[in-house]
């Protein structure tokens, strides 16, 4: 503790910055900083949810009467109480993941609304589940909505599916660039999903001066959002409207299950024996939660974006599971689209034994941060054995990332990290935490322990506050080369505005670490997260194949 407190004023020391992150990092080591928990208005009323402990249940009964004749208490409602305005914030005849909630209360204080929410009279019938994506996708698998049809398929489906959306993208003649490429690779990639990692209460106060909107803080992966009521109507501002009067809800981590979504991809690529990129077909399965999410065209216009690709045929889907909704929605189709993207440029490299970098080159739309990265001393510098260093390129920003593996452990430490990218979209203080950020959250999410269900969808036996996650000692302090802007600079690729956003950069990051790790096992990597028990056995593979 002393060591972080000490780095962390030496951070601040030296920081030019008033914004810098090291700041904010060293007020909440000291216990300094106001917690989101400590958060409420004057005469705030306190919220307090009933959350189903079931993953898929039909509720036989909900009986309010006992809640709402309380003393103490101003508001208990259901889905019931206001259909229109509940959507999907409040479950309406049946729960569909752990955690849903089904009612909320409002009251005086705190103790009182817990009580309030043990005398409400709840009965369940629990109904099968699927938390895989690709078992929810099967025709057999148990339905979460009978009425949901599976949208951008013609003629319309006539049998109701887990399958929300089908997205296309094609171009050129894929069939025909197939059976003229002089290489060919084809895999897959399966995603299981992970804590997000929130360790902060969320909390929600509802309403702000104007009494239009209202004012949420989410945990501590999130800043604080202005959310308009008009277009979104979290749950303390359906207690406000039914009070009148301010409320605030505090949601611990330990009853909110927030999940990264779970994804499996098959790609097929086809290419010149010189590294040049021909076609590509991939099919993504993405899974939005239980409420849908408009994820699969986004998948469709990041992935191989940044790269010169004549002829395409991508298919993707989001799937719905009982499992929570999916509310990072440019985070979540990034990640499944440029992981699946950078590790099959590194799986060709090393197929035709081009170097990554290079083959990069051959094939990107933008150049310069490429360049860049080649030229720099940390790509330039040898790799010591059970080391291993990865790339990852999206949007004109390129990754450099090197990472240790301890071959008793099976542990994952990255070593150093580079980040190169014009200076030129955003203020470079803000850039420069985003990449941190980043990087933190690429590595939970591939160097973790992948969450595990029980039969009936619920989460097995997991304690969030003792759930491992990144330390200091896992991760460097990021190095942001800043380039000018070049005159030869080609025209952008689609969407390359959001480089800096943090939903594209932590699917880079985690690109560019998993990437490491399969040059230091020496293979392809094909499930994430990595486990250490997998990068021990590889480590042994690696050595074995050595002597």
């Amino acid at each position: 503790y002393p060591q972080i407190v000490s780095a962390l004023s030496r951070a601040v020391t030296t920081s030019a910055e008033p914004g810098d992150c090291s700041r904010a990092a060293l007020a909440r080591v000291k216990g300094e900083a106001v917690c989101q928990a400590e958060l409420r208005p004057r005469a705030a009323l306190q919220g307090a949810i009933l959350r189903s402990p079931f993953a898929h249940a039909r509720i036989l009964r909900l009986d309010l009467s006992r809640a709402i004749q309380m003393d103490g208490v101003e508001a208990v409602l259901s889905a019931r109480d206001n259909p229109e305005l509940c959507g999907h914030l409040l479950a309406r005849g049946k729960v569909r993941y752990q955690g849903q909630p089904v009612a909320i209360v409002a009251a005086q204080d705190a103790e009182t609304a817990k009580r309030a929410l043990a005398a409400i009279d709840i009965e369940y019938a629990l109904l099968p589940s699927v938390t895989s994506v690709r078992l929810a996708m099967e025709p057999e698998a148990p339905l979460l909505d009978e009425t949901l049809f599976t949208q951008g398929i013609d003629p319309a489906p006539a049998q109701p599916s887990n399958i929300a959306r089908r997205h296309t993208s094609r171009k050129g003649e894929p069939d025909r660039a197939f059976a003229l490429a002089e290489v060919m690779l084809g895999d897959e990639i399966d995603c299981s999903p992970v804590l997000t990692g929130g360790f902060e209460p969320a909390v929600s106060i509802a309403p702000n001066k104007t009494g239009d909107d209202l004012t949420t803080c989410a945990d501590d992966s999130s800043p604080p959002a202005r959310l308009l009521a008009k277009q979104v109507l979290p749950l303390a501002q359906l207690l406000h409207l039914e009070t009148g009067q301010p409320v605030s809800i505090k949601s611990h981590p330990a009853s909110v299950f927030a999940l990264t979504p779970a994804n499996f991809a098959s790609f097929r690529l086809g290419a010149l024996n010189d590294g040049t990129l021909k076609v590509v077909e991939a099919v993504f399965c993405c899974q939005s939660g239980a409420v849908p999410a408009p994820l699969a065209a986004e998948i469709c216009a990041l992935a191989f974006v940044s790269y010169h690709l004549p002829n395409q045929n991508l298919i993707a889907y989001d799937v719905i599971a009982n499992t929570p909704p999916q509310n990072r929605y440019l985070e979540s189709a990034a990640m499944c689209a440029l992981l699946v993207t950078e590790t099959a440029m590194d799986a060709l490299s090393r197929k035709l034994r081009i170097d990554p970098l290079a083959l990069r080159l051959r094939n990107a739309r933008q150049r310069d941060a490429l360049t860049a990265a080649s030229e720099h001393e940390h790509y330039r510098a040898p790799v010591a054995a059970n080391n291993g260093r990865g790339v990852a390129y999206a949007m004109g920003c390129t990754h450099l990332c090197d990472v240790e593996l301890d071959a008793l452990s099976g542990r994952v430490r990255v070593s150093r990290y580079s980040v190169f990218v014009g200076a030129s979209e955003m203020e470079a203080s803000k850039d420069l935490d985003v990449f941190q950020q980043a990087l933190a959250e690429a590595f939970r999410q591939i160097v973790n322990e992948a969450v595990m269900f029980d039969e009936n969808g619920c989460l097995h036996d997991i304690d969030v506050m003792h759930y491992r996650m990144p330390a200091v000692l896992d991760l460097p302090a990021v190095e942001v080369v800043w380039l000018a802007s070049s005159e030869n600079t080609e025209q952008a690729e689609p969407g390359a505005s959001k480089q800096s956003t943090r939903g594209v950069a932590t699917a880079v990051a985690a690109a560019a670490i998993a990437n490491a790790v399969a040059n230091a096992v020496g293979g392809n990597l094909r499930e994430f997260p990595i486990n250490p028990a997998y990068i021990h056995k590889a480590l042994k593979r690696a050595a074995l194949r050595r002597r």
